[in-house]
């Protein structure tokens, strides 16, 4: 849309009609949010004294009802220059993709979603990257309190648990969670992940990330889904995964650096590449469940890896 507007800027014999109306389209909204969360000073207070904290679907309607009503009237304010800038806040979720052709960024395009002719509404992928990467900032930095990594390779965390509505985008693109502080381990997920279920340990500058093979047996027996360790057995024979099996659990490999006590996991494009075909399968299995935003989350891992030439998905984690 904002490519078609720009197109006609330059036909001096052109009259655009009706502008007002592209300020009921929540897809403006969640771009201009978008460029200002991942731009340093993102909580620097605006001119009216409002950050973005808070911003989400609930904000984005009201303004678009009142927007339809006519009834949107900005303040009057006094703007003011501080001496000092608020330092920005830290995501605590990246997704950072190299582009192969930075100039030529490919896009997907949703003009079907949007009921609008093919063409009319390409999302180009940054922003789309962006987007993804502001929404899982806010659900592990309004969800997740603490991580405890023990010396005997087992873990643990305190959490707020997210909150999800009969509208599940919404409850993930304005996340609410429970005032409770939980725990793991604890009585409460023993029945669903008992103690030795899940692990790590470090090796060669890598974090192994494990699941017990007893574990995933007994899941299967339960769900009636047979041996899941023969099926995954069989997955790593055919896609010849980077996965490690012993005869005790699966380890998948994370890398980690360590710098000004923040211990950074991370996964690049090389790790990534390998599980690519096993990923398309499973989209194509998922079909429509399979989507973000309307967008199929197949198309876009495979136009992101297809189009950088580097990548990285990383969870800072602030050591105490």
């Amino acid at each position: 849309m904002l490519n078609s507007l720009k197109s006609k800027a330059g036909n001096e014999g052109y009259y655009y009609e009706r502008l007002y109306r592209n300020l009921y389209n929540e897809e403006f909204y969640l771009l201009a949010y978008q460029n200002i969360y991942a731009s340093e000073g993102n909580m620097t207070a605006g001119a009216d004294g409002k950050t973005i904290d808070g911003m989400g679907m609930d904000r984005i309607q009201r303004l678009i009802g009142k927007m339809k009503n006519h009834s949107y009237q900005p303040n009057p304010v006094t703007l003011t220059i501080p001496d000092v800038v608020e330092e920005p806040s830290p995501f605590y979720f990246l997704l950072l993709p190299t582009w192969t052709d930075p100039d030529n960024i490919p896009g997907i395009d949703l003009s079907e979603s949007m009921g609008m002719p093919a063409g009319s509404w390409i999302m180009p992928m940054n922003t789309i990257c962006g987007l993804i990467q502001a929404m899982a900032s806010n659900i592990v930095k309004g969800g997740l309190v603490q991580v405890d990594l023990k010396d005997n390779g087992s873990f643990g965390a305190r959490y707020h648990g997210l909150i999800i509505g009969d509208d599940v985008i919404s409850s993930i693109m304005d996340p609410k969670f429970t005032p409770e502080i939980s725990s793991f381990p604890s009585a409460e997920t023993a029945e669903l992940l008992p103690e030795g279920a899940l692990g790590y340990y470090t090796k060669d500058s890598h974090f192994y990330f494990t699941i017990s093979k007893a574990f995933l047996k007994q899941v299967g027996e339960t769900s009636e889904m047979g041996d899941l360790t023969s099926i995954i057995d069989g997955l790593l024979a055919a896609y010849k995964l980077d996965i490690v099996s012993t005869d005790e659990y699966y380890a998948i490999p994370l890398k980690y650096s360590v710098k000004d006590g923040v211990t950074k996991l991370y996964v690049d494009r090389a790790m990534i590449m390998p599980f690519l075909p096993l990923l398309e399968e499973l989209f194509k299995l998922l079909g429509d469940e399979a989507s973000f935003m309307g967008i199929s989350l197949g198309d876009i891992v495979t136009t992101v890896l297809n189009n950088t030439t580097e990548l990285e998905i990383a969870l800072p984690l602030q050591r105490l």
